[in-house]
């Protein structure tokens, strides 16, 4: 394993209008990820916020 000293430091980001939504169906119970890029931790939680509206049935946000 590398040490933190040595480790790469390069990283990927989505892009600041990408969205990635992937859904999967596993012993009749939907799984949906959704990935969006959040400048801030306001922005995230709003990001959060607009997603509970539009799945309310959901039992985790996170």
């Amino acid at each position: 394993m590398d040490s933190p000293s040595t480790a790469a430091s390069a990283y990927t980001v989505l892009a600041s209008d990408a969205e990635i939504i992937t859904e999967i169906e596993r012993k009749k119970s939907r799984f949906l990820t959704v990935m969006r890029r959040a400048e801030s931790s306001d922005r995230a939680h709003q990001l959060v916020d607009d997603l509970r509206r539009t799945h309310p049935t959901a039992r985790h946000h996170w």
